[in-house]
């Protein structure tokens, strides 16, 4: 499959907010500049999620850079074939997600991520959440499942909450 002609725009405002936020900027408005805040848009992006992502590779080595790039060309992807280009109207309020020992099928968590998930593919999660994050990639480790595809498996699934119960069940080491 052809690389999306963004691809090394990304790689580049990557490198630039990890560069920004290892010489001590703290915040996506001091890490990331004008014309990468509006290519991100472009690509249906927010400067909080390539923060959050840039952040936490540099705190605790995870999720680096081609992750980052694998979950971004799904969000991509939905952004351009669902909403056809356009933002959402409105972000998710962090209340509306279900807390962390909610679960799903016996598997706590599940119900958690699969609506961060949906949120990610919708550009709708709220600034104090971010897909992919310490207890995202938890669960995923202990499943034997990889961000960028438990994504697309929600992408896959729809609204279906058992098919993605299977998946996991299926694919992972539950």
């Amino acid at each position: 499959m052809e690389e999306p002609i963004w691809v090394e725009e990304f790689r580049g405002a990557y490198l630039r907010t990890r560069r920004a936020y290892e010489e001590g900027a703290g915040t996506p408005s001091e890490c990331i500049s004008e014309s990468d805040r509006r290519f991100l848009g472009e690509i249906g992006c927010s400067p909080q999620e390539l923060f959050d992502l840039v952040e936490d590779d540099v705190t605790v080595g995870e999720p680096g850079l081609e992750l980052a790039l694998r979950i971004t060309k799904i969000r991509w992807a939905y952004f351009q074939q669902v909403e056809r280009g356009k933002a959402p109207e409105r972000m998710r309020r962090i209340s509306e997600f279900p807390p962390p020992g909610e679960s799903l099928g016996n598997i706590p968590w599940l119900p958690r991520i699969i609506a961060k998930a949906r949120s990610k593919l919708k550009g709708e999660l709220p600034s104090e959440l971010m897909y992919s994050c310490g207890g995202d990639r938890h669960f995923l480790r202990e499943h034997g499942l990889a961000a960028d595809a438990f994504l697309q498996a929600v992408w896959n699934a729809g609204d279906r909450d058992d098919a993605i119960l299977e998946y996991v069940q299926r694919r992972g080491a539950v």
